[in-house]
């Protein structure tokens, strides 16, 4: 399985895109609480990194994380990598994700290591979670691993004729799609999967891929830290967990204390925050601990229709709690 560079480079930059940015902003806030304990001298941060790297630029700007590597399918794409890392150390290579878990300790170089797997593409889940398994059973204590999965309920196809010779309903059709491809990561009876099912049956899966993980690895624990879902283009999901040394406590202070915790596998943040002019963005924030109804009571336009208008209420909620993470990037020529 290769970094999916090519779907990647069909998607706008992550900064106009403001339900993607929340969710990376929210992890390198994460990664903040990861390296508090040892220190950012003492980690290393591994991820595919697209063309410009935003992410490596942020954990190296706002953590202090020197240790950097990057890594992807096109030659062109490292070219360009290299050009754009943060700073000199960084390593950018041309490199197979499903190669990663080989590279480990020399990556690590005798210290602690964040990585993230960003996959895109629905087609290869059974691949990915056994990436996931082969790098989590090689992790130590002090370490954060993330993978970004395809959640989109689309991806099953269309419930056409065809289908329905097959199936009793849409339901049932893309149950069976998702057990051909990851059936050693599903629960042992799965008949239907509806739309809202599907992330967390992913989270699941990606829960089931660590206990596989620890079969060999009796000393150390895995702990989920973050899972959150969004919609960009399809809606994704991504799953954080911490490894722990098996006798420590479940999560230090640095963790707990941490406002978007995740306390289950299960326990999913959904992120589906306004577009917002900037006018519009300073009046809600002068606003922001008034509850979402009495926000939008205060504004002067909103939806006539009472599902547009529930809609409008969730979005007002949901950047309440991640407003701190919203993208402040606009055009101030008109």
């Amino acid at each position: 399985m290769i970094a999916d560079d090519t779907e990647a480079r069909r998607l706008p930059p992550f900064q106009l895109r403001p339900n993607k940015f929340v969710d990376r902003m929210m992890f390198v806030d994460l990664i903040g609480c990861a390296v508090g304990e040892r220190g950012a001298k003492n980690y290393a941060y591994i991820s595919m990194g697209a063309t410009f790297l935003h992410d490596h630029h942020s954990v190296y700007r706002r953590i202090g994380i020197e240790k950097l590597f990057s890594f992807g399918r096109d030659a062109d794409d490292i070219k360009r990598q290299m050009f754009n890392r943060p700073n000199d150390r960084m390593i950018c290579s041309q490199m197979d994700s499903s190669d990663l878990h080989m590279h480990l300790d020399e990556l690590r170089d005798g210290g602690s290591v964040v990585i993230w797997l960003d996959f895109m593409s629905s087609k290869e889940r059974r691949s990915q979670l056994q990436q996931a398994e082969q790098i989590l059973s090689r992790l130590d204590p002090g370490d954060l691993f993330r993978i970004t999965l395809n959640a989109e309920y689309r991806k099953f196809g269309k419930y056409d004729e065809n289908e329905k010779k097959k199936y009793p309903n849409l339901a049932a059709m893309a149950a069976d799609k998702l057990k051909r491809q990851i059936k050693e990561y599903l629960p042992s009876v799965l008949e239907s999967i509806e739309p809202r099912d599907l992330a967390p049956l992913l989270a699941g899966a990606v829960k089931m891929a660590a206990e596989r993980a620890l079969k060999h690895r009796p000393e150390i624990k895995i702990v989920p830290v973050l899972a959150t879902s969004y919609a960009d283009g399809d809606r994704m999901l991504t799953v954080t967990c911490a490894v722990r040394a098996r006798t420590e406590g479940r999560l230090p202070d640095a963790y707990r204390n941490w406002k978007h915790i995740s306390k289950d596998w299960n326990k999913i943040q959904m992120i589906d925050v306004p577009d917002l002019s900037l006018r519009e963005k300073y009046f809600i924030d002068r606003r922001i601990k008034h509850s979402p109804v009495r926000i939008m009571s205060s504004l002067p336009f909103g939806p006539s229709d009472n599902i547009l208008a529930m809609d409008m209420k969730a979005a007002v909620e949901s950047y309440r709690l991640l407003h701190r993470y919203y993208p402040t990037f606009y055009n101030f020529d008109n």
